[in-house]
C-alpha cells in the first residue's frame, strides 16, 4: 500500500512539475545583488529593484506582471514578465547598460540545474 502512494505521488508530480521551478527556492542562475551592494547603483538602476515587481514576477505565481506556462506535450516552459522597467533592464537604454534578466543562450550547466530540480521534485518531492 506504501509503495502504491509513493508510486501516485510521483505520478501527480509528473503531471504538473510547475512548483519545482516558483518561489524563492527556486532561484537558479546568479542572484540579484545582495542590498548593500544595491546602495552603490545609481539612482535609475535602484527605480527597477525598489518595488519588487520585477523579480516577484518572475518568482511568484500569481504575482502582478508575471506569466508563466509550463506544457507537456510540445515541450514548452515559458516564464514572462510585464513589470516596468523589465525591457529597459534587459536592453539598456541611452543613460544605462544592459542588465539582461534572460540571456540569449541558456547555459548547459543552468538548464541541467533546471532539469535536476525538476527531477527531484517529481521522484522525491523535494523543492
Amino acid at each position: 500500500m506504501a509503495d502504491e502512494k509513493l508510486l501516485d505521488d510521483v505520478l501527480r508530480r509528473a503531471e504538473n512539475p510547475g512548483p519545482a521551478l516558483e518561489g524563492p527556492g527556486a532561484r537558479l542562475g546568479t542572484p540579484w545583488l545582495p542590498p548593500a551592494a544595491r546602495r552603490r547603483l545609481s539612482p535609475a538602476v535602484h527605480s527597477l529593484l525598489r518595488t519588487g515587481d520585477l523579480g516577484r514576477s518572475l518568482t511568484e505565481r500569481g504575482a502582478p506582471y508575471g506569466g508563466q506556462e509550463l506544457r507537456d506535450g510540445g515541450k514548452t516552459l515559458e516564464l514572462s514578465t510585464g513589470a516596468p522597467g523589465a525591457v529597459e533592464a534587459q536592453f539598456g537604454t541611452s543613460r544605462e547598460p544592459a542588465r539582461p534578466i534572460v540571456p540569449d543562450d541558456v547555459p548547459d550547466e543552468l538548464l541541467e540545474e533546471i532539469a535536476d530540480r525538476i527531477g527531484d521534485y517529481i521522484l522525491e518531492g523535494l523543492l
